[in-house]
């Protein structure tokens, strides 16, 4: 399984496929191993996402969730906001902005009932809501949660870091858009 996951941050998605199919079958009927199998499930979703295979992916992101959702181990909600960011990623993908705006809010929520709110997990999703709603032209919106994800940044990483500095860029960006009533660039993430 982790092999798999490797294979897809490096973007090798074939080989990504074929070795997470590959360990979900050796679990096959044991529910010993839910946690492993939804997991699995979950990053086979991420490896079709990436693939642009939008049935595949959508598909192993509903069997994630079934094996999340029927057990509430703390173990297993753990991990229930990254599946719910997965299907926000997915919806975000392949055109449907409002639904990602929806998986993205719940995995927030499930994220911050847990842990809190000063994670990367919740810098990114921040990052994530802000950007919708500066591609859909809601620039009040988007400070709110770029204003967000800017103090966990400073929290997390400190003053310096790039992903402080760059939030701290769109934020600069936005607000003298929105001081001079000017349309706002795309900003790239």
């Amino acid at each position: 399984m982790n092999l798999g996951w490797v294979y897809c941050e490096v973007e090798q998605l074939d080989k990504a496929i074929e070795h997470l199919q590959k360990a979900l079958s050796l679990k096959k009927g044991n529910e010993k191993f839910s946690i492993e199998k939804a997991t699995c499930f979950n990053n086979l979703a991420t490896a079709y996402r990436k693939s642009k295979k939008k049935n595949e992916a959508v598909q192993n992101i509903e069997l994630a969730l079934k094996f999340f959702g029927t057990d509430t181990s703390p173990e297993m909600r753990k991990n229930l906001a990254q599946v719910y960011k997965n299907k926000a990623d997915c919806f975000y993908d392949f055109g449907n902005a409002q639904e990602a705006l929806s998986f993205y809010q719940l995995a927030l929520e499930t994220e911050k009932a847990r842990f809190g709110e000063l994670s990367k997990f919740c810098f990114d999703i921040y990052e994530k809501i802000g950007k919708h709603y500066q591609d859909d032209r809601y620039f009040a919106e988007a400070k709110k949660y770029f204003e967000k994800s800017l103090f966990i940044s400073r929290y997390i990483f400190g003053l310096f870091h790039p992903n402080t500095l760059a939030t701290q860029s769109k934020l600069e960006l936005l607000n003298s858009s929105l001081d001079a009533g000017k349309t706002l660039p795309q900003v790239c993430e």
